[in-house]
């Protein structure tokens, strides 16, 4: 038996049966986000989640989430002759409205309570109220499915360190995780990299860091023959290199932004990358009913110890 092997055949049928992840509708061939916004809210993000010290994983979550809901209402417009309300893909208020409930609902997903809709209503540079996240996760709740455990990339990455051999020390180990989920933060902020399934994207980063890791070839040879085997994805050198550049191009902000600032201009749109996932791995969602009501409470923010 080889038990990274095991998991990884495990994360593999997870995935495959999260068939409104994993389906390519014609709305979901072309991106619907605004690259420049998708950029900004992906950074405010995480500068969120490290300032209320929580797991860099849920800002993959979070825009799993937005992903599906944006994608389902665009479909809703392009089958429906009716009008809706809230402009997603073109108001910048309502757009901002959708990530903070994105995000509000993977807190609650995960049953964590240190951030409330109040505290998310101060960040927003575009008076969002609470009224607006209230309705907003309902629409949210009501469009999509909560049923479904999906594997994130950074699971993948997991299991995919385990399967080097022996000879390879902890501390490289450990360097090549760091770099391929460090990469994986990275790819959130573009769409396009979204489109694809959570093991090939791992799969692409872990290539780049065991390259970077200097192993013998043999090795590099032997553990891509695996993965390639087991995951049965073609080689994505388009993907590969993409990781490359935005690994590349990374920058370290300290500044902690409104959503979407009020010029949002391509200089200032940058990606805060100074942490790295934790290795507790958690499901993308989890099966417990989520209501209106869960995503009225409001709980107090965490003392800071002295």
């Amino acid at each position: 038996m080889n038990p990274p092997l095991d998991m990884l055949n495990r994360l593999m049928t997870q995935e495959q049966e999260c068939n409104e992840l994993n389906q390519r509708t014609s709305c979901e061939e072309k991106n619907i986000h605004k690259p420049i916004w998708r950029q900004m809210v992906v950074e405010w993000c995480y500068q969120v989640i490290d300032h209320i010290c929580a797991d860099r994983e849920l800002v993959y979550i979070t825009m799993n989430i937005l992903d599906r809901f944006l994608t389902v209402h665009h479909q809703n417009l392009v089958n429906s002759s009716k009008t809706h309300s809230r402009k997603y893909l073109t108001n910048k208020k309502d757009y901002e409205t959708a990530v903070m409930t994105a995000l509000l609902l993977t807190m609650k997903l995960q049953g964590l309570s240190s951030l409330c809709i109040n505290y998310l209503v101060q960040m927003s540079s575009n008076s969002v109220t609470s009224m607006d996240i209230v309705q907003v996760g309902k629409e949210i709740i009501q469009s999509l499915t909560w049923n479904k455990q999906i594997p994130t990339a950074a699971n993948f990455t997991q299991t995919l360190v385990q399967l080097l051999p022996d000879t390879v020390s902890e501390k490289t180990i450990m360097s090549i995780f760091e770099d391929a989920v460090f990469q994986i933060e990275l790819s959130i902020q573009d769409e396009s990299c979204s489109h694809e399934p959570p093991s090939l994207v791992a799969w692409m980063a872990f290539e780049n860091s065991i390259r970077a890791s200097h192993l013998p070839l043999c090795v590099i040879a032997d553990v891509t023959s695996s993965i390639a085997e087991k995951m049965g994805h073609v080689y994505n050198t388009s993907l590969l290199q993409k990781l490359q550049k935005l690994q590349s191009q990374s920058h370290v902000s300290s500044n902690m932004p409104a959503v979407i600032p009020p010029d949002d201009d391509d200089d200032c749109c940058h990606v805060a990358v100074h942490e790295v996932f934790s290795l507790k791995a958690r499901p993308l969602i989890d099966s417990k009913i989520i209501s209106v009501e869960n995503l009225k409470n409001k709980p107090s923010m965490p003392q800071q110890e002295k």
